[in-house]
């Protein structure tokens, strides 16, 4: 394993931020997964759907569109008991 520093702007910041909100995860933990899933692991046993769908998520993280574990929790509770 390797450490490095990175530059990222304030909005993915506020991206990464609101993705590890309410979760056991660290910027650190989140940013690996993601450059491992994009750069490292291989993708070729996936269907182009399945990746589109990937890749709309990680857009979805980097525009800050997320949920915060605890209220996914509350609305599943609330839904389903």
């Amino acid at each position: 394993m390797r450490t490095m520093t990175i530059t990222i702007s304030d909005d993915a910041a506020r991206a990464l931020d609101a993705a590890v909100a309410g979760t056991p995860r660290t910027p650190e933990q989140v940013v690996s997964r993601v450059v491992e899933s994009a750069f490292v692991e291989n993708w070729g046993d996936l269907d182009a759907d399945d990746v589109a769908a990937i890749e709309q998520g990680l857009a979805d993280i980097e525009r800050g569109d997320t949920f915060a574990h605890e209220d996914v929790v509350a609305a599943i509770k609330s839904t389903y008991g």
